[in-house]
């Protein structure tokens, strides 16, 4: 039962690392965007989408995962995404 703990954080930090990797790519993805493309936001939980813009979305998608934590759990080693 002592092992369980230290399997979890494996697991945890696979996740936190694949969550990392999704942020990075909204991030590259909308940074292709034009400025006057319309962008949606799926509402948590649900299927109904909401107009939002571009500014917002590229906001959101730096700040969930940032700082030097990210970058380590990451592996990149400081790398960025350039928009």
């Amino acid at each position: 039962m002592d092992c369980l703990p230290q399997l979890k954080l494996p697991l945890r930090l696979k996740e936190l690392q694949e969550n990392i990797q999704e942020q990075k790519v909204l991030q590259s993805e909308l940074g292709t965007l034009k400025k006057n493309a319309k962008v949606y936001r799926q509402q948590q939980n649900s299927n109904i989408l909401f107009l939002s813009s571009l500014d917002k979305e590229m906001s959101r998608a730096k700040s969930k995962y940032s700082g030097p934590f990210a970058e380590r759990v990451s592996g990149n080693g400081g790398e960025h995404v350039c928009t």
